[in-house]
């Protein structure tokens, strides 16, 4: 194998382990009875990072629930199923990483039904103005993933909706870090350094 070859395998194998194990996800479930509070702090799955879910209902606080199919806001009617809705007043879940920055790579959204969609605002700015949630069902029970191409980078990460008919609960978020890990780098200092002998050798 040629030394560009070598090199080329190796930064591949190194980085694209290290990204795989840099998924960072939050499970918004919760399988025992319902949460409802103004705010829900949740671990990730390493308990390294923590998200804090809060729900807002035309720009003013409202309390998010979670349950076994995710997270959803309570716009305060006891009428309303506590999804992310635009019947009546537009709904919007906000994940909060605090000072965390992280790429958001996927989102599990559940109780999707037929031609929902989404939109997604990081850190004030909106990044996607509506998306169709894939997968929908007519029974508004489908559980759907949505890969976020290309990956967004932010701290605050605001779900809503664009059509007073859209609604969804969000089961899941996974995110990846925004810079390489000090592991990452070792093991490519270690490779380089591999390649170094190995090429000494050949001169010996």
């Amino acid at each position: 194998m040629s030394r560009a070859k070598f090199v080329v395998a190796l930064c591949a194998l190194v980085f694209g382990v290290a990204g795989s194990a840099n998924a960072i996800t939050f499970d918004l479930t919760q399988p025992v009875s319902y949460t409802w509070a103004p705010s829900i702090q949740i671990w990730d799955t390493t308990g390294t990072y923590m998200l804090t879910a809060t729900g807002l209902v035309s720009g003013s606080n409202r309390n998010v629930v979670r349950s076994s199919s995710g997270i959803g806001v309570w716009s305060g009617s006891i009428l309303e199923d506590p999804e992310v809705d635009g019947l009546g007043d537009d709904e919007t879940l906000v994940l909060d990483l605090g000072l965390a920055q992280l790429m958001l790579e996927s989102i599990t959204f559940t109780r999707v039904g037929l031609d929902d969609d989404f939109r997604l605002i990081v850190d004030s700015v909106v990044q996607i103005a509506s998306a169709d949630i894939p997968g929908g069902n007519i029974l508004g029970t489908s559980v759907s993933v949505y890969q976020v191409l290309p990956q967004l980078l932010g701290s605050v990460f605001s779900l809503t909706v664009p059509n007073w008919n859209d609604d969804y609960k969000v089961s899941q978020v996974t995110f990846s870090g925004s810079v390489p890990e000090p592991m990452t780098l070792a093991l490519f200092g270690v490779g380089l350094v591999g390649l170094g002998l190995r090429k000494r050798a050949r001169r010996a």
